[in-house]
């Protein structure tokens, strides 16, 4: 049997959310995201795929959807209040997106604002972000 530990403490964050951050900090895997070798010359030497715009909102996994949509983001609240946050997709456009239930169910629509998706994730919550993108055209 193995076991993993992690000590912490903090002063400026309440006790549930600085156990729900220690563990996430200790067990959440580092996202890779594959491309094409042809995409090379279309893509900046840095960047970001996906990003959260609140610090205690996770993004845990990108994952094929289960409805026929793009794309499915997974994110894990690491709050103990509901949250507001904007999720952007570097050089993606977003056109549609869903929030609902870590099964991809019980969706509505979310705000597509610009560069981001703008939706309310409720406290200590896992949510899906599902994504539709433009087509070139």
């Amino acid at each position: 049997m193995e076991f993993h530990y992690a000590v912490t403490s903090g002063e400026d964050v309440e006790t549930p959310e600085l156990g729900m951050r220690t563990a996430a900090a200790l067990t959440t895997p580092l996202l890779g995201i594959l491309s094409a070798p042809s995409a090379v010359e279309d893509l900046p030497d840095r960047g970001s795929f996906c990003s959260v715009d609140h610090p205690r909102i996770d993004v845990v996994a990108l994952t094929p959807s289960r409805r026929g949509r793009d794309f499915v983001v997974m994110l894990q609240s690491l709050s103990s209040e509901n949250e507001e946050v904007c999720v952007s997709f570097g050089l993606l456009r977003v056109a549609r997106a869903w929030v609902g239930s870590h099964l991809e169910k019980h969706l509505e629509e979310a705000r597509v604002d610009g560069e981001g998706v703008r939706f309310t994730v409720p406290a200590g919550s896992l949510v899906c972000l599902v994504v539709d993108l433009e087509r070139g055209g």
